[in-house]
């Protein structure tokens, strides 16, 4: 069965700080790939983005263009310990989302937009 990707975006808006914390819709699913899609944040912006259960998804500063993000997390097995390679290389899983992920703006100058689109395959 081949899988169904869609896009769920959020636009966001800073306050007169440069900051945002847009509400994202919620959604249910394995997230691929987080597009920035920069309108007129200034440059240097930083952001945080955060699955529903908290998960780090992208964590970066000082961002000037737009740019792709394909999110991989850690994976676990069955107990919570991390799985590897050979006792310390780590494996990488896509991340899975189930609720509204959280975006967090920082120094994005004032009154200023810019758009994120998460990348799904519906589970």
């Amino acid at each position: 069965m081949a899988s169904q990707f869609s896009v769920i975006g959020v636009d966001v808006t800073t306050d007169s700080s440069g900051d945002a914390t847009p509400t994202c819709p919620a959604f249910r699913g394995f997230i691929h790939a987080i597009v920035y899609k920069k309108t007129d944040f200034a440059n240097g912006v930083d952001f945080d983005i955060q699955s529903a259960s908290g998960d780090e998804l992208w964590d970066e500063d000082n961002v000037n263009a737009a740019e792709v993000q394909y999110c991989r997390i850690p994976a676990n097995d069955g107990v919570g310990a991390a799985v590897t390679f050979d006792g310390s290389n780590e494996i990488y899983t896509v991340p899975y989302n189930d609720g509204a992920p959280t975006i967090t703006v920082a120094s994005g100058g004032a009154a200023k937009t810019g758009r994120f689109e998460f990348v799904i395959a519906k589970a």
